[in-house]
């Protein structure tokens, strides 16, 4: 492909220049406390923003903005979070095999990444937008997911498959954890190489960091960028509670009892399969997104170890395709508290 791509004006109708990003401040117990735009190539107030709270608790949101509020044309990063309540060597070995296939499917750059360890239980990679010259699209976290969750199947459960959404804060570089230890920057080389009690080591104090690099282009990355758009939205589409092309459906029912019951529990044999698919048409008649689906039916699954994970995106989708409302009568009525549901008289009744 010799050819340019379609500049952002040519696909979306909208001259954007994405230069804005808030900054986020929150308290030990995760309330926001102050909050800020900046331009984001504002190095001065990058860099004091985390000096203002004690290196703690800092981040800035995930999305470029066009201007500078919350409800602005955004572009985002592709990013991916690996992590294990148990053994570090198992994101480590997640996140390089899925950068390199990424890497081969954009066709960048090889050292276009940002690598992390989080400070707490496993490692990041950032690609930033320019690589891939991101316009805006409401499918963007959409497509990220998807992504994510394809890879997450070679290693179920590696991935964060929660972070996909305009809501999400990257954590600032740099920045103290509650458990002591600091989120620190990393190369390629130290994530495959080092052990993992030597990049522990390192975490025990800030790293330098040249955050302001030029970001790495990638010459046909931006032509995978819009098919990978075109791809997911076309898949999108075909489910009616997911058209609206957002990960974040307003829930106008709260959540039910047994539903609750069932994301404490641990599932007996046998009985997963026709739960995972019941609890998905409850989730999708409380107006859940799929994607939401699926980041709750993993939780659910982690504990359980569901032996194919291709069964928790083919619950979700059976779930947008049959929303139920109340669940009573299906596999989740053995969850159902003594006495009956008490919320059900009020919640079969919309409050939005």
């Amino acid at each position: 492909m010799d050819c340019e791509r379609a500049t952002g004006y040519e696909l979306t109708g909208h001259n954007d220049k994405f230069d804005w990003i808030e900054l986020i401040a929150q308290s030990p117990s995760g309330a926001i406390v102050a909050r800020a735009f900046i331009r984001s190539d504002d190095h001065e107030a990058m860099e004091a923003w985390p000096k203002r709270f004690n290196n703690a608790a800092v981040s800035h949101s995930i999305c470029v903005y066009a201007e500078p509020n919350r409800q602005a044309r955004y572009v985002a990063p592709f990013y991916l979070h690996a992590r294990s309540k148990d053994n570090l060597e198992e994101p480590k070995r997640c996140l390089l095999k899925a950068n390199e296939q990424i890497l081969i499917a954009m066709q960048a750059p090889e050292d276009c990444g940002h690598w992390y360890f989080d400070g707490r239980n496993g490692f990041e990679l950032l690609i930033p937008w320019q690589t891939f010259d991101a316009f805006y699209s409401p499918w963007i976290f959409d497509l990220y997911a998807d992504i994510a969750t394809h890879w997450d199947h070679f290693q179920p459960g590696c991935l964060d498959l929660s972070i996909y959404s305009p809501d999400y804060a990257w954590t600032f570089p740099n920045s103290r954890r509650p458990g002591g230890l600091y989120k620190i920057p990393l190369t390629e080389a130290d994530i495959a190489e080092l052990p993992v009690d030597e990049i522990l080591a390192m975490a025990a104090s800030p790293r330098p960091e040249d955050s302001y690099l030029e970001a790495c282009i990638g010459k046909y990355a931006p032509w995978w960028f819009t098919a990978e758009l075109k791809r997911i939205e076309q898949e999108r589409t075909r489910c009616p509670k997911c058209s609206e092309g957002s990960a974040e459906h307003t829930h106008h029912r709260a959540m039910l009892p047994c539903v609750q019951a069932i994301e404490s529990a641990v599932l007996v044999d046998g009985t997963r399969y026709a739960t995972y698919y019941s609890l998905a048409s409850a989730y999708a008649g409380l107006n859940m997104h799929y994607l939401e689906i699926i980041a709750r039916l993993r939780a659910i699954d982690d504990p359980n170890l569901v032996l194919d994970p291709n069964d928790i995106e083919k619950a979700a989708g059976y779930g947008c395709q049959h929303p139920s409302y109340p669940p009573c009568g299906t596999a989740l009525q053995q969850y159902c508290p003594d006495g009956g549901c008490t919320l059900l008289e009020s919640q079969q009744r919309p409050t939005g």
